[in-house]
């Protein structure tokens, strides 16, 4: 992983710690730490300090996290959950004060390409290869103030009831225009 000043073009830092090929990373909202994780099934978080230059930026955590490759990495919009994506079709949430595991999604249909939380941080949403997608609400036991001595939660997905549910996407023929928000299709 590599550190750029994006005003000059040079090179800040690298972080060499990773074993092989890292597929996702995330930087906090704050800016402070950036998690990352691939092919070596770790998750590694580096505090990032605001100069960047190299040997600054420390290596703060590593975990161990999936099974298989993790795909993703995601913080929060409040910084108080990151959530990792592996090819298992599991995904984790880690609480960030001391990046301990703090909860666990049901087993997906297929691996969690796209991952993201809503804007309060209430919710994360996970998108599949398989086209499907889900919304999962999170509580307060995913944050840094959680009693880490529980045992992990699984989180289901929610019941839809007949009058929610939505066509599935092969059968709904694109419609344009659609590249506007307002345009947007289902």
């Amino acid at each position: 992983i590599k550190l750029w000043d994006i005003d000059t073009g040079a090179r800040l830092d690298t972080l060499n710690e990773p074993e092989k090929e890292q597929y996702s990373l995330s930087i906090d909202p704050t800016g402070k730490y950036l998690a990352a994780g691939g092919v070596d099934r770790r998750i590694r978080i580096w505090e990032i300090t605001k100069a960047g230059e190299e040997g600054t930026n420390l290596i703060r955590y590593s975990r161990f996290a999936h099974e298989q490759p993790i795909v993703r990495v995601t913080f929060s919009p409040d910084g108080e959950i990151l959530c990792s994506a592996g090819e298992d079709q599991v995904l984790k949430m880690w609480e960030t004060n001391g990046f301990t595991q703090t909860g666990l999604l049901e087993k997906q249909s297929d691996w969690p390409a796209g991952v993201s939380f809503s804007t309060d941080s209430q919710q994360v949403v996970v998108g599949r290869m398989d086209g499907t997608l889900t919304s999962y609400p999170l509580g307060d036991q995913y944050r840094e103030n959680a009693n880490l001595s529980e045992p992990i939660e699984l989180v289901r997905a929610p019941d839809v009831t007949a009058n929610q549910t939505a066509e599935p996407m092969e059968n709904l023929p694109e419609q344009e225009p659609n590249g506007q928000f307002e345009n947007a299709m289902k």
